[in-house]
């Protein structure tokens, strides 16, 4: 596994980081937990030694369900998760580093899977393959 840092609040002196298994589970129930009343984080999710030009993941929960968005290695793109059975593309908001952060509401998948993709990624370095994608472009 790579090493992965965690961005999520603008007060982070340093990103939370991840070199194991273990420490990325603890990582995702950080997100997972960090929400206000009405908001849910996003984190923003970066190898440790290759920020700079390695590619960009963002990974989110709300109650039971989550979000993740990809963008890397030059694509020009950017991917969020999709639904296959819903094809509700209205804009919804999570927070990220008190900035709205848009996905369609077909991004919403369990939190289980939001997990195991975040864990392919840091075994990868790649969009994870467990779940389906859609590119997306906030309005």
């Amino acid at each position: 596994m790579k090493s992965l840092t965690f961005w999520y609040e603008v007060g982070q002196a340093d990103g939370l980081v991840a070199a194991t298994p273990a420490e990325l589970d603890a990582a995702l129930t950080t997100i997972a937990n960090h929400r206000g009343p009405e908001w849910a984080a996003v984190a923003e999710i970066t190898f440790t030694e290759d920020w700079e030009t390695g590619p960009l993941l963002y990974a989110g929960f709300y109650q039971v369900a989550g979000i993740i968005w990809y963008s890397g290695h030059g694509e020009g793109k950017a991917f969020v998760s999709r639904d296959p059975t819903t094809a509700n593309t209205d804009p919804m908001y999570y927070m990220y580093c008190e900035n709205e952060f848009e996905v369609p509401k077909n991004a919403h998948l369990p939190g289980p899977l939001i997990r195991e993709a975040v864990h392919e990624f840091a075994q990868t370095g790649e969009r994870p393959t467990c779940l389906l994608w859609q590119e997306w472009q906030p309005l």
